[in-house]
């Protein structure tokens, strides 16, 4: 079972959850944003993970009987105290005792999967969720009137990422997304800004884990 909800788009990209009564194996795409996931296992103990950023599909183990639920963040938010780019393509588990965890050096009450928008709202609030309006405003495609070097040294502050990966990374999934959509190969490479198709599937082999037919499969 997965069940996901859209947001207020300010801090969060998706609120999901997900159980399953049997051992399974997903291929999470490649995300320019972070988040993070609670787990509990079959015999009541959880986890808290913080999910970085990735350039690449990476592949995710689910144990019989487990249930997560989670958030994604938006792009240009950031955990104060605790940089991105060195939790690029990582998963950090943080032990909870109790209803408690510790992010960053700050004691956090672990919500459930109705409370997450409360919870990311009440970081934010607090400080401890921080944002860029300006990487922000330039992922939107507008302009913040910084120089490229400045530009770029705040996109990795901010995201993790260079503005060149997160490119890449939306390209694929908007690719991905007209491949449902029922759009053929060859239209969707060139209303994603592809070269060619065969760009495409090397693209989305290696960001989304999946090539344009097995895509198509899944529609």
């Amino acid at each position: 079972m997965y069940e996901q909800r859209e947001s207020p788009p300010e801090l969060i990209s998706l609120v999901w959850r997900a159980h399953s009564d049997t051992a399974a194996t997903y291929v999470e795409p490649a995300a320019e944003n972070w988040g993070i996931a609670f787990t509990q296992s079959t015999d009541g103990g959880r986890v808290a993970t913080v999910i970085g950023p990735a350039v690449s599909a990476r592949t995710i183990d689910y144990v019989a009987g487990e249930r997560h639920w989670g958030v994604d963040l938006v792009a240009h938010v950031a955990w104060r105290g605790l940089d991105k780019e060195p939790l690029l393509g990582r998963m950090i588990d943080i032990p909870i005792e109790d209803d408690w965890c510790v992010i960053a050096g700050v004691r956090i009450t672990v919500p459930g999967y109705d409370d997450l928008e409360a919870f990311v709202d009440g970081l934010h609030r607090q400080g401890l969720l921080v944002t860029d309006r300006d990487v922000s405003t330039t992922l939107g495609g507008g302009d913040a009137h910084w120089s490229g070097r400045t530009m770029q040294r705040r996109f990795r502050d901010a995201t993790g990422l260079r503005r060149k990966q997160i490119e890449q990374v939306r390209r694929a999934h908007r690719a991905r997304d007209l491949l449902l959509d029922g759009v053929s190969p060859a239209e969707a490479a060139l209303r994603a800004g592809y070269s060619d198709q065969s760009h495409m599937t090397r693209a989305l082999h290696a960001l989304i884990g999946r090539t344009p037919a097995r895509i198509i499969e899944e529609r």
